[in-house]
């Protein structure tokens, strides 16, 4: 009696009718009717079964590689970006374009990278700090197979005086002694040379040695700015930080006979400023023979 409740039980579970029916219905029709129920069940799943639904079957779509080289387009898209955009937009088109945030303009100096473009370019240091914090930026990368260009060589050799984002490269651990470029000139040199003098005591207080010799032809950053720069103040800012007038290059010759040479330092004070630090007096003037006249008289009436 217990075996055939059990039974029954079971019966009204699978066909969800009340147990008070079943158990006046006959146990042969009730097993009949289980039966029969299943066989149904059976045949209508039997058309999916050991199939996988389309979710299961599909399979996830691939995301395809990040963009590593720029374009010359995309290059001056994103220096249009850091010259006049925000930081949304520039990792807008990061995002839009699959771009790397590694990726470089190989048609740019030493192969420019992201944060090169945002150190050469950026109204702000807000671009640049996102490339760096955000995005995981190695601060000292460059092209490993070319010349060496970190961004903070981009950054120093501006003529906007942009000082915010020479000090978040700095702060974010760039080397102000490191060398690159084609002849291996310090970070100082380019500065001296390409720069302004806020961003050439900048680097000085941040631990940039004023003296230091470096490259093909063994300057300093002194002799760099007297024979290259064209602002004076950059030879005077360095020598108000203790540059020594008196250090020679591979040629044996000083900052004082680069400077005399520049047409951009004629009579400044920053020329008589090297003069009295090389102990030199003012270089003697040429003799120049008077010009030999014809001997013809003109013809020309007075009026």
């Amino acid at each position: 009696m217990k075996r055939s409740l059990c039974v029954v039980t079971l019966c009204a579970a699978a066909l969800a009718v009340p147990f008070e029916a079943l158990a006046k219905a006959d146990l042969k029709d009730v097993l009949t009717d289980v039966g029969v129920t299943i066989l149904k069940e059976a045949i209508k799943n039997s058309g999916t079964a050991g199939k996988k639904t389309p979710e299961e079957t599909s399979a996830p779509k691939e995301k395809p590689e990040p963009v590593t080289k720029l374009s010359e387009a995309q290059y001056n898209e994103f220096v249009e970006i850091c010259r006049a955009g925000s930081v949304e937009d520039f990792k807008a088109k990061l995002e839009d374009e699959n771009i790397s945030p590694n990726a470089t303009y190989e048609k740019g100096m030493g192969y420019d990278f992201l944060l090169n473009i945002a150190a050469g370019n950026s109204s702000n240091a807000k671009i640049v700090r996102f490339l760096i914090k955000d995005m995981g930026i190695d601060v000292n990368q460059y092209q490993q197979d070319d010349v060496p260009w970190p961004a903070l060589f981009s950054a120093v050799c501006r003529q906007d005086s942009q000082l915010d984002i020479v000090r978040a490269l700095i702060k974010a651990g760039a080397e102000v002694n490191a060398v690159g470029g084609d002849d291996g000139s310090s970070v100082l040199m380019f500065a001296a040379k390409s720069g302004v003098p806020e961003v050439i005591k900048l680097l000085i207080v941040s631990g940039a040695e004023v003296n230091r010799q470096a490259g093909d032809y063994n300057f300093t950053a002194l002799i760099a700015a007297a024979a290259g720069s064209t602002n004076p103040e950059n030879i005077i800012a360095l020598l108000e930080a203790g540059a020594d007038a008196k250090i020679k290059d591979r040629w044996g010759k000083r900052a004082i006979d680069y400077a005399r040479e520049n047409s951009s330092l004629k009579g400044t004070k920053a020329l008589k400023m090297l003069e009295e630090a090389s102990g030199q007096k003012k270089a003697p003037a040429r003799k120049t023979t008077p010009k030999k006249t014809s001997g013809k008289k003109s013809t020309k009436k007075s009026k």
